[in-house]
This record gives structure tokens, sequence and C-alpha cells, in this order.
């Protein structure tokens, strides 16, 4: 009777490992002061980082190489827009007199530059979105039909993958 129970129960412990997936990490966005951030697993991720995993992804790594694009042009422009007003202002402190010219190109280089980092924002976190999308649904079912055939065997249920 001992063996018997051991073998069921056995049976029944591979049966429900059998069935059993390995859930694949998902990407959680936190919005943070300075822009978001990127968490998968313990680590928070660069925008770099953020790239590589969505390599395997298509869909998600063109959404976000295309947001890259805004993220280098807005940092292009903040920095040459906040060079020419922090130079202005070293002129300020030095009691030199100020370029107004200067000044307005700057202050206008680094509005420009925020409507770009807003886009880059949006398109990485639809990347994301994508990215999760994809991982959630990776399942055993996604790609198979259950159909119920009459044959020269005779009537069953057919499980085509």
């Amino acid at each position: 009777m001992k063996k018997n129970l051991i073998i069921i129960c056995l049976l029944f412990i591979g049966y429900s490992y059998s069935f059993s997936q390995s859930v694949k990490k998902t990407i959680k966005v936190e919005k943070s002061l300075f822009g978001n951030q990127y968490i998968h697993g313990q680590k928070t991720l660069s925008n770099f980082k953020l790239i590589e995993i969505m390599e395997t992804n298509e869909l998600a790594y063109d959404k976000i190489a295309s947001g890259f694009t805004y993220y280098s042009l807005s940092t292009v422009l903040g920095f040459t827009g906040s060079l020419l007003l922090s130079w202005q202002l070293k002129q300020k402190i030095i009691g030199k007199q100020l370029n107004p010219l200067c000044i307005l190109i700057g202050g206008g280089l680094v509005l420009i530059s925020i409507p770009f980092r807003i886009i880059f924002n949006k398109k990485f976190e639809d990347s994301v979105k994508l990215y999760n999308n994809a991982q959630l649904k990776t399942s055993f079912w996604d790609n198979k039909e259950l159909k119920f055939t009459i044959n020269e065997n005779g009537a069953g249920l057919k499980l085509v993958f």
C-alpha cells in the first residue's frame, strides 16, 4: 500500500511540474523627479541596458530606437542652452556686460529641448509596455487549436500546434 501511495504522489508531483512555466521578468516604470526609472527584477536599468534588453522584441526595439534619437537631440540642445546661460552667469559674476542674444538663444534651446525629452519618455514607456505585453502573452496555448474531428478512427478532440 505504501508503495502505491508513493507512486501516486510522485505522479501528481510530476504532473503538476509538467505544466509549469518560468515567468519572465517584466520591466517596471517608476516616475521620478528627473524622468523615469526602469526596474528589471531588482536592478535599475540605464537607457543603454534597457535597449539591450529590448533587442529580443522587434517592435519594442524599433520604438525605443526612435525614442533614443529624441533623447540624443534633447540632451545636445539642453546642454548647449545651459552652457550659454551659464557662460552669461559667469560674465555677470565677473562683472562684465551681459549679452542678451546669448541669454535668449540659451533659454530658447533649453525650452526647445523639453518637448523632445517628453517625446523620448513617451516612446520609452510605450516600448516597455510592448515588451511587457509580449512577455505576458507567451504561454502554451498561444499558437494551439483544439478541434472536434470525425475521421475513420471515430470522433474525438484534436490538438493542433
